[in-house]
């Protein structure tokens, strides 16, 4: 028989880290004031923080801490900060998103636990292999994931699987949605979202899921070997948390499905118009317009008529209780809960000068536990030894008691770690020839003038055709699709590629060691030096960094790293596993023939272009900074990349012509700030 995985539910503020631990929550994970993905959520200020984890230690149970947003140079010093505060506070594990963040902090604290946000993208075996080189001993898996590839995951995987089994999912591929931070100016990788999925398209809402929901599905979840199931909801209600938490917590213990009258009950808790399981189940393929959903006022309507009080968690039992107050020693208290055993000592007692202490009296000040997390039980052991003809104050026992039960709260006998330069200063980077790259959709678009223009020419794989001097990784790359990846690559080496871009390090074992230049794409959310070096390390020549990134803040980068920026072209907002374009063009299969668009309530238009089943949403304009050659130039990149996507021959001409002349945009644009 399977072990259970844990249960980790979440807490976006003191009251609902209670109602976790009232539904039996195995793990509570939450965030502190700054550096996390929820900042919308209350969340932990310091004080907080270490009443929080007392509390959930208090009650065996353990405590996760998320600084999931990708961070910029001048952040890292105080995310490192941050981080020691958490780690001398007693969490159990950090929650990790920056892989050089996840550098430093493996660096500095080897012994605290790591986990791979799921803005990691984190999908395959080969990305948990990467990941477990860099220090992490657990993943986060994408939520787009299938029952079988979870199941491979966790099979095959060197570090824990954790994979969320209920609440809100993204539209996109979770560390792959630029569409707040482009096109709203709120980052989803900070921690700011604003939720444009959730907005109306084409007269629709073909971009907002149903929340996921897998109470259905708990024994093949359970078989399927995985270490933790994540209930999402940092933004929901103590009510929600202990609601769903309690009815996971039950059917965990029981190992068994929801049936139809659970699944029901706790809709009412928070649904967009029902649930979906069409990820685990594969049916995103098939039925894609069946995941869609959107809060109504019936909705609503039913989460306040259900919402019910929620259950202070229960006192934790002291297993036994031994004091020593003797003659000529310091007296002293041990406490045993959940197995653990703590002792601490208090004055030493005094000579009787009337009555003398009692061990009934020792037995009542100690076991005074009111406004603690602990009480005394029937079952409690008692060992009182109290020598003969002593006396110890009221204060001087309760003090004693005091100390006892802060000491079952300090868990950690943690000390701070961190120079007073935390971030290591780096070696300036050579600065070489500029080169200029470019990413075409398709081959044909290639023109004599591009291949004059440009150093290297990048098609997608599944493009390739010789063309081109090399090609773009998938978005993602799921187990069940890596031999066809693998034939892909091999067949484009064999057609004489010499360069690829990666989505992510792990994609580099699916190269079979061909010899390439490798660039880490943009979508290694490259933000800082530290997690540029990362990609180095893993065999990247050249780093792309984000497009969130300010150009002063890609100059921090390209110092130290050889260093790509997009400088032209509209950049992908989104990557779906969910069809767009089969959603919205009445259920037709269209992927292939282009020009379908999204459209916003303003007559905004973006571009879907299909990858296989696979979409991807790009920006209704493009960057543009033909006329800023000076604020490029000041950047110090190393590398100029475009993107061309909608773009004919003749426009690519255009483009080309306006970079050499510095002219100026004539239509809509984006700037690198």
């Amino acid at each position: 028989m399977n072990k259970l995985p844990l249960l980790l539910a979440p807490a976006g503020d003191p009251e609902a880290l209670s109602a976790a631990i009232s539904g039996g929550a195995d793990a509570v994970y939450f965030g502190a004031s700054a550096y996390n993905a929820r900042m919308g959520a209350r969340n932990f200020g310091d004080t907080e923080i270490k009443d929080a984890v007392a509390k959930l230690h208090a009650h065996g149970v353990r405590a996760h801490a998320a600084l999931n947003i990708q961070l910029f140079d001048r952040e890292l010093d105080g995310a490192l900060r941050a981080a020691e505060a958490l780690y001398l506070s007693g969490v159990d594990a950090l929650i990790v998103a920056d892989l050089g963040l996840a550098r430093l902090l493996h660096k500095y604290f080897p012994e605290l636990e790591l986990h791979a946000s799921t803005q990691c993208s984190g999908a395959s075996v080969r990305d948990a292999e990467y990941f477990a080189s860099l220090g992490f001993s657990c993943m986060v898996c994408a939520r787009e994931l299938s029952l079988s590839d979870i199941r491979t995951l966790a099979e095959r995987s060197p570090i824990d699987i954790e994979m969320f089994v209920h609440g809100a999912i993204c539209v996109s591929v979770s560390g792959q949605c630029l569409f707040s931070s482009l096109v709203g100016g709120r980052s989803g990788n900070r921690g700011e979202c604003a939720q444009p999925c959730r907005l109306p398209y084409n007269g629709a809402y073909p971009l907002s899921p149903k929340d996921m929901c897998l109470a259905g599905h708990m024994r093949e979840i359970i078989d399927s070997g995985v270490s933790s199931l994540k209930i999402e909801g940092r933004m929901k209600s103590a009510d929600y948390v202990y609601r769903v938490t309690s009815l996971y917590r039950r059917l965990l213990d029981e190992r068994r499905d929801a049936d139809a009258g659970e699944i029901k009950a706790i809709s009412s808790a928070f649904s967009r118009s029902g649930f979906t399981d069409a990820y685990f189940t594969g049916a995103v393929k098939k039925k894609p317009n069946e995941m869609c959903g959107i809060r109504t006022e019936e909705d609503k309507e039913k989460s306040r008529a259900t919402r019910a009080d929620v259950p202070a968690p229960s006192p934790v039992p002291v297993s036994r209780v031994e004091v020593r107050i003797m003659a000529g020693e310091q007296s002293r208290l041990s406490l045993t809960v959940h197995g653990r055993t703590v002792t601490v000592f208090g004055d030493v007692p005094e000579s009787a000068r009337t009555r003398p202490l009692t061990a009934d009296e020792v037995r009542e000040r100690v076991t005074k536990l009111g406004g603690t997390e602990y009480t005394a039980t029937d079952e409690t052991e008692f060992d009182i030894t109290v020598g003969d003809g002593v006396m110890m104050t009221a204060a001087a026992i309760n003090e004693l008691r005091r100390r006892g039960i802060a000491a079952l709260s300090d868990v950690t006998g943690r000390k701070g770690r961190l120079p007073e330069k935390a971030v290591p200063v780096r070696e300036r980077a050579a600065v070489g020839k500029l080169t200029k790259t470019a990413e075409f959709l398709h081959s044909s678009e290639i023109s004599l003038q591009s291949r004059e223009f440009f150093d290297m020419i990048y098609v997608p794989l599944r493009e390739y055709d010789g063309r081109a001097d090399g090609f773009v990784m998938p978005a993602v790359v799921y187990d069940s699709e890596e031999a066809e990846v693998c034939r892909m690559a091999e067949r484009a080496v064999s057609l004489g590629a010499r360069a690829a871009i990666l989505s992510g390090a792990g994609q580099l074992k699916l190269l079979g060691g061909a010899p390439l230049h490798i660039t880490a794409g943009y979508r290694y959310n490259v933000c800082n030096t530290e997690s540029a070096l990362a990609a180095l390390d893993a065999g990247a020549d050249v780093v792309t960094v984000s497009p969130e990134a300010t150009a002063r803040q890609m100059k921090d980068i390209a110092a130290h790293v050889p260093t790509a920026a997009i400088v032209y072209g509209r950049v992908p907002l989104m990557v779906t596993e969910r069809c767009i374009i089969r959603a919205l063009s009445g259920d037709k299969c269209i992927c292939g023939d282009g020009g379908v668009t999204l459209t916003d309530r303003r007559g905004v238009s973006f571009p879907i272009v299909g990858d296989g089943c696979r979409n991807v949403i790009y920006n209704s304009v493009p960057i543009y900074m033909a006329d800023r050659k000076s604020v490029l130039s000041e950047t110090g990149l190393h590398s100029y990349h475009f993107i061309f996507t909608t773009e004919n021959k003749d426009e690519v001409g255009r483009v080309i012509e306006n970079y050499m002349r510095g002219a100026e945009a004539d239509a809509p644009i984006r700037r690198i700030k």
